[in-house]
């Protein structure tokens, strides 16, 4: 823990690792893992536990972004054509996103903004339509109206935190593979997310990111919420993870320490127990079969008015 970037996340590892030593279990902190990995540690519940905890915010990427996103806007400030721009440096569907990258480095910007510049100054003399985007880089620009000022300016732009529906899935389902990899496999493993301070991920979110994105289909002539095939938990894949548990720290004061909201994954190598989470703040999910392809989400256990 000491070498963490992430204090949030290191305080979220003793808390719940205390959690469980008080429970009666045995917590072995950094084992190793898989041959060249550890995870955050092990615990001596049956079948025993192996965690690994993720902060579904990284805040080197934050900072990275606001670096990358003081640049652009600088460069993109003012521009002959007579366009107001918006700009973003990563979506849900970049690989550098998923990893919890900008699409585009600070190094790169110099040369993005050249080129969307000249691009830009290209579609204005021919005459082009508005809207208009433009790309280099991993940089990714939009002409969206036309302005009668007598130059071109950034009039909002989009970073990668700024997130649509199922954007938030998408960073915590990257977060949950990142963890995946740090577990044995054929053991029990629980990745946590861990969401305190990051209001915009709620847990909706974390369930669509284990299940899928949630999807309106009529079905038999009703309309029925149905998860689409992006979810972590799926036949044959991420079987190692037993469960994903979101977890948010109280920091108002009085009131559970914390809350947990386990979702057990029905493909996991080894499932858990349900009696190995239980207690106070803690409400796990599970997926009961109903026939014909339907299925229901049971919860157990209840989080205490706030």
């Amino acid at each position: 823990m000491k070498e963490r970037f992430d204090f949030g996340a290191g305080r979220t590892e003793l808390a719940i690792a205390a959690w469980l030593r008080r429970r009666g279990y045995k917590i072995t902190l950094e084992p190793n893992s898989t041959g060249t990995r550890v995870c955050e540690f092990l615990a001596a519940t049956e079948p025993p536990t192996w965690w690994e905890i993720k902060a579904v915010r990284d805040t080197r990427f934050v900072e990275e972004s606001d670096r990358i996103q003081e640049a652009i806007s600088w460069r993109l400030r003012r521009i002959p054509e007579p366009y107001v721009l918006t700009y973003g440096i990563g979506s849900p569907w970049d690989s550098g996103y998923l990893e919890g990258k900008p699409a585009i480095s600070i190094e790169d910007v110099p040369r993005a903004v050249k080129q969307i510049k000249a691009a830009i100054r290209e579609h204005h003399a021919k005459g082009g339509t508005i809207p208009a985007s433009f790309e280099a880089f991993g940089l990714s620009v939009e002409a969206v109206s036309l302005t009668k000022r007598g130059h071109g300016y950034v009039g909002a732009n989009q970073g990668p935190l700024l997130v649509f529906s199922g954007e938030n899935a998408e960073r915590a389902r990257a977060r949950i593979l990142d963890a995946a990899k740090q577990l044995p496999p054929a053991e029990a493993g629980v990745v946590v997310i861990d969401t305190s301070g990051s209001d915009w991920a709620d847990e909706e979110d974390i369930k669509d990111a284990c299940f899928g994105t949630t999807v309106g289909r009529i079905l038999n002539g009703k309309l029925t919420d149905c998860h689409g095939g992006d979810g972590v938990f799926q036949k044959g894949t991420s079987t190692r993870v037993s469960v994903v548990v979101r977890y948010t720290r109280n920091e108002s004061g009085p009131g559970e320490e914390f809350r947990m909201t386990a979702f057990h994954n029905p493909f996991a190598a080894v499932p858990l127990p349900l009696d190995v989470l239980e207690g106070s703040g803690v409400k796990q999910i599970v997926l009961e079969p109903l026939g014909g392809g339907f299925v229901r989400f049971i919860e157990h256990g209840t989080f205490a008015p706030e």
